[in-house]
Formats: structure tokens, sequence, C-alpha cells
């Protein structure tokens, strides 16, 4: 999974509805299909917050990867010839137990934050990861060319240069001396070639040692700079990081005198670590009316195809098969309806709870949805709901015993006929 790393050459500069003038820039997260816009008033703490996104997608990828390794396992046991049935049916239970554990979450999303309380600190921001690029990885050094064994030295005791001496030639010296002279010619022609050849294959040799280390230089030094490069990157990367630390103490308190660029900050805070499913899209855009205390969200929903669709699993012992069991579609229907009341509510709440300093009076929160199966590069999303509220009239309710949808209408709640 590749990581994308952010830096200032990627803000723009922009004006909000409410005339605050800040910096932002798109992140993404190809691998979870994640998407949103990060802004604040400083480039720095954009590119910061930026880091802090990418490091909470990096944690729901590691979560999601984990499901599916155990998804993974649990169906390739199941496929295991040998079992027996008690063991088959330990797999249908454990498959059931991990679907019930990816549709849990979708369930009661308005209760559970009634009961469980996000808590979001400034300190928050002062934890960031380490550089999330990997150092280079070193190149597959080539092998050292050994050295060819060379062919067998010629040596005059062997046959072929013997002379081939008759009874004649050891009578008569000049015979024997003659054929004696012409095996030694042989012999002599032969261990020349002999050299010759050695002496090419050392050349040969030379030349691809001489190749090799080049090569070896060439590889080491590439890959001595891409180190020192990233080296060079991450250390930036840290000191800007703790060059955040002191303005996150400054935001702090000027979040606690109303100071509306270091309120949206926390709220976004707020929200980024408000735990929700991994395909969740969980992307929203801020906007805050310093007069009226007013605080705007334009909040991106989870579309019905993301929802999971396996409710159970059955070991059928007559057939020996596994039976998945899915959602009915109106099952589907009514977990999807509900949290479209239930999610715009955990965040009604979780902003004016989490609101210590008091800067928000009232909050309007628009839904939106793409439409498409593919959104890149098609038509924007379309607002489906709106909900307007005020803070003391949110909180004066009580919360737990009302149903969603009833909450919901009560707080100003509407659905829009685009949806």
């Amino acid at each position: 999974m590749s990581q994308e790393l952010y830096d200032e050459n990627e803000l723009e500069l922009f004006r909000s509805d409410s005339g605050l003038e800040r910096y932002r820039m798109a992140v993404r997260y190809p691998a979870l299909n994640k998407h949103r816009v990060i802004a604040s008033d400083m480039p720095m703490f954009v590119v910061h917050k930026a880091a802090k996104q990418l490091a909470l997608w990096a944690a729901q990828w590691e979560h999601r990867s984990e499901l599916k390794r155990r998804r993974l396992g649990l169906e390739m046991n199941a496929k295991r010839p040998d079992l027996r049935p008690i063991h088959r049916r330990k797999i249908a239970e454990s498959r059931t137990m991990l679907a019930r554990e990816e549709l849990a979450p979708l369930k009661d999303l308005f209760r559970k934050a009634l009961s469980r309380p996000i808590t979001a600190s400034w300190d928050d921001f002062k934890t960031y990861p380490d550089y999330p690029l990997p150092m280079p990885e070193p190149p597959q050094w080539p092998v050292k060319p050994e050295m060819p064994a060379h062919p067998r030295e010629p040596q005059p005791t062997d046959e072929a240069y013997l002379p081939q001496l008759d009874s004649m030639d050891l009578m008569v010296k000049g015979r024997r001396e003659e054929k004696e002279a012409v095996a030694r010619q042989r012999y002599q022609a032969t261990h020349r070639q002999w050299e010759e050849i050695c002496r090419r294959i050392q050349h040969v040799h030379q030349e691809q040692l001489r190749q090799y280390n080049q090569t070896l230089l060439n590889m080491k030094s590439q890959y001595e700079r891409a180190v020192q490069i990233w080296q060079e990157a991450r250390q930036r990367y840290l000191a800007a990081r703790e060059q955040c630390r002191p303005l996150i103490d400054a935001k702090g308190q000027a979040y606690l005198l109303g100071e509306p660029y270091s309120a949206l900050d926390y709220f976004d805070l707020l929200l980024s670590t408000s735990p929700y499913p991994d395909f969740f899209p969980q992307a929203y855009d801020l906007d805050y009316f310093p007069k009226q205390k007013g605080l705007l969200i334009d909040y991106l929903m989870p579309p019905l195809r993301t929802m999971p669709r396996l409710d159970s699993v059955e070991y059928v012992e007559a057939t020996d098969s596994f039976r998945e069991n899915l959602l009915t579609d109106e099952q589907r229907n009514a977990i999807y309806a509900n949290l479209l009341y239930e999610l715009p509510l955990r965040t009604l709440y979780e902003i004016f709870t989490g609101d210590k300093a008091n800067t928000v009076e009232y909050v309007r929160f628009h839904g939106y949805i793409f439409v498409n199966e593919q959104p890149a590069g098609a038509a924007p999303p379309a607002c489906i709901l709106s909900v307007e509220t005020s803070k003391s009239e949110f909180l004066s309710a009580d919360l737990a015993s009302l149903e969603p949808a009833e909450c919901f209408e009560r707080n100003g709640g509407q659905f829009h006929s685009t949806w």
C-alpha cells in the first residue's frame, strides 16, 4: 500500500462563506478509498493535521486487514476435507461472530455516543506518527562473477604428444629424433593455444569484474543517496511536527477565548477521532460564524451500497456445506434508515458536549451522499438531509428516551427531495 506525504506546495488559500480565510489541501488514502479536505488558518498546521489524518486511516486499514485475514483463514479452513462436523460448525459460528462484529457498529450509533462520549484534547495533536514513508530498501546486489574454470593444461607426457616410435626408430637415431621433434612441436603449439585461451578467459573475467565493481559502485552510490534524501526528509518532517507543539498550545488557549480558527481546528479534532466503521467516508467541511456562534457542517454520509450484507453462516450437515444467510433488502434498508437519523444526531451531540469553551450555540448539519457508484469525476454529492438546532434545545431533551427518528424531527431534521 502506498502512503502519501503532504507538503505546503499542495495548499490552496480560500475564503469560506463566513468570511474566514484559510488554507486547505486534499488528502487521500487509496487503500480505503478515503478522501477529505483538511483546512486550517496556518499552512504548517494543515500539513500537521494531514499527517494525523493519515495515521488514523492507517489504523483503520490495519483493522480492516486483520478482519480480512480472519475471514480468509476461516474460509480456507472450511475447505479442508478432513474436518469433522463439530469443527465445521465451529467455523460457521466464528464466521457468524465475525459478520456480527462488522454489523455491530452500524446499530445504535447515537445511543453508543450517549453512553461513551468521545474525549478530545489539544494534546492529541501533539502525538503524531513517525515519518510515514519507509526507508528505501537496499537494492538486489549483483552477484560477483566467478573466475571460470580453465581448461586442463596440456602435459608433455600426454599420449597425444608422445612420438609414435617403431623398432626402426629405436635403431636409427635420426628418425627417432625427427619424430620426437614433431611431437614436441605439436605439444608446444597446443600449449600456446591453451595459454591464449587462458589469457582470453582472464581478460573476459577482468572485464566482468570491472563492470561488476562499477555497477556495484553506482548502485551503492544511488542507494546511499536515496537513504540520505530519506533521512533529510524525515528530519524535516519531524522538525516541522515539533514546531507545531507551541502552536498547538497557543491554539488551545485561543480556543478558550473563542478564537474562530482555533474553534474550527478543535471541532475538526472532535469529528475526526469519533469512532466509525472504516467504510464510512467520515469526510466533512466545517465553517464557523463567530457573531452567531454557529457551526456549519457539510458531512458526507455512507451510501447504502457500502453496508455489509452477511448476517450469519450455518453448517448444513446433510449436505456437508455452509449456507450464508444474507440480510434482506428490508433489513439493510432499516439499518441504513436508522443510520441516516443517528449519524447527524451523534455529530450534534459530540459537538455540543465536546465544546468546553462554549463557542457554539447552534449547528446546521447538511448530510450529503454520492448517488453514483464511482463519485470521482462524476456529479457532486447531493444533499439528502439537514438538521439545524441550538445547543440548549438539543441538550434539554431526554435524548436517551427518544427514538432517533423522533429526536431527528424534534430538532428540525428533514430529508430533501433530491434523495
